[in-house]
C-alpha cells in the first residue's frame, strides 16, 4: 500500500547512514570514510564538508548534480536526515512547512519534541556505556522501548499534520466536505505512519552510534571518551536533525493527509502534481512528463528505481521509495491537486 512504500523507505537509513559519519574523535570533520561523497557537490565544487560548514555559518549550500552524473535519491535523503547535506534543491518558500499550514509555532513544537527525545536517548545511552560497557549499550540500542517512546512523543505532531493536510485537501473540493481526523480509518493511518517513522528515526540513531562505537574501539578510546563522544555527537547534530525530521515529516504527513481525505471523500478520481514557484529541475521534469493528466490516487508518479532526468540534465535515481507525491526531495514545496471522478471519465 502507498503508506508502506513511502514510509518504509526510512528503514533504508539503517544500511546507508553509516556511509557518511561525523567523526567526534577528529574534531569537526564531515564526509565519508573513503572520501567518496557520491557526487553530492554543488556546481562550485563544494564538498559535503564545506556545505556542512556553510550550514553552521548560517549559509545554505546549493545542490546541483553535474550534468550526466547519477545522484542517489536514497543517499540524498539519507545525507539530509543525518545532517551531512544541506540542499537548495528547493521548490518554493523554504521558511515554512507545506502549504503554509505549519507555521513557526507548529514546526517548533515538532522540532522540540524530537530534540528532547534525542537528547534523553543519547544521555541514557552515554550513561549506559559508562555503567555497563560496550555489551550493555549494544543491547540497549536494540531496545524496542525507544520506538514506543518516540511514537508517544511525535504522534500528536503527526496527527496535527495529517489533520491540517486533510482539511486543506478537502478545501480543494466542492461542497464543503469535512475531514474527520478522529475517524477509525484516519487514526489507523496515523498509527501506522507514526510507528514506521519512529522505527526509521531510531534505526538511524542505532546505526550512527554503532559506527561511533566501532570507531572508538578501533582507536583504542576509553569508555569515558566514547561516552563523551556520544554526548558531543548529540550536541553537534541532533538539533539540526530534529528540525529536518519535523520539517520533512510535516510535509510528508500533510500530503498523505490530503490523499487520505480525497480517498474518503468518494468524489476524487485522481491527482496531478502542482509545481511550487521556482521549482527545481527534477520537479519540473516530473511536471513536464505528467502535465495536467491525472493519475489514480494510489498510483505512484514513479516507482522506486526509476531514473529521473532533470530539465537541466541532472539525473536522480529514485532508489529511496515510490513517489506518490511531494516531497520529492528535501525542501520540496510542491503540492498535489485533486481531480474529480467526473473529470477523469
Amino acid at each position: 500500500m502507498p503508506l508502506e512504500a513511502m514510509v518504509a523507505a526510512g528503514l533504508q537509513l539503517v544500511s546507508k547512514i553509516g556511509e557518511q559519519q561525523f567523526d567526534p574523535f577528529g574534531g569537526s570533520s564531515f564526509g565519508s570514510r573513503d572520501g567518496d561523497n557520491d557526487g553530492l557537490v554543488n556546481e562550485g565544487g563544494k564538498s559535503v564538508a564545506k556545505m556542512a560548514k556553510m550550514v553552521e555559518d548560517g549559509q545554505i549550500g546549493t545542490f546541483a548534480p553535474p550534468n550526466g552524473h547519477i545522484t542517489s535519491h536514497a543517499k540524498l535523503w539519507t545525507e539530509y536526515y543525518a545532517g551531512k547535506l544541506s540542499t537548495d534543491l528547493c521548490c518554493g518558500d523554504n521558511s515554512i512547512g507545506h502549504k503554509g499550514l505549519f507555521l513557526d509555532e507548529a514546526l517548533a513544537a515538532f522540532t522540540k519534541a524530537v530534540r528532547e527525545f534525542l537528547r534523553g536517548q543519547y544521555a541514557s545511552l552515554a550513561q549506559a556505556l559508562k555503567d555497563t560497557g560496550i555489551p550493555g549499550i549494544s543491547t540497549l540500542l536494540e531496545d524496542e522501548r525507544w520506538t514506543r517512546d518516540l511514537v508517544e512523543v511525535i504522534r500528536p505532531q503527526v496527527e496535527f499534520a495529517v489533520e491540517h493536510g486533510g482539511k486543506f485537501g478537502m478545501g480543494k473540493l466542492p461542497g464543503g466536505l469535512d475531514f474527520e481526523v478522529q475517524s477509525e480509518d484516519v487514526q489507523n493511518f496515523i498509527d501506522e505512519y507514526t510507528v514506521r517513522l519512529a522505527d526509521a528515526v531510531n534505526n538511524t540513531t542505532e546505526h550512527s552510534l554503532r559506527s561511533l562505537l566501532r570507531d572508538g574501539q578501533e582507536q583504542n578510546r576509553s569508555v569515558r571518551e566514547i561516552s563523551d563522544a556520544i554526548l558531543e555527537l548529540d550536541d553537534r547534530v541532533s538539533g539540526g536533525r530534529a528540525q529536518r525530521i519535523a520539517r520533512t515529516e510535516s510535509t510528508r504527513a500533510s500530503v498523505e493527509g490530503e490523499r487520505e481525505a480525497w480517498k474518503l471523500s468518494g468524489v476524487v478520481g485522481g491527482k496531478t502534481w502542482l509545481l511550487a514557484p521556482n521549482a527545481c529541475q527534477f520537479c519540473r521534469a516530473l511536471k513536464a512528463q505528467f502535465g495536467s493528466e491525472p493519475i489514480p490516487l494510489d498510483q505512484p508518479f514513479y516507482q522506486q528505481g526509476h531514473l529521473l532526468v532533470g530539465v537541466e540534465g541532472g539525473r536522480l535515481k529514485l532508489d529511496y521509495s515510490d513517489v506518490f507525491g511531494p516531497p520529492l526531495h528535501p525542501h520540496d514545496r510542491c503540492d498535489l491537486l485533486p481531480v474529480l471522478m467526473e473529470e477523469t471519465t
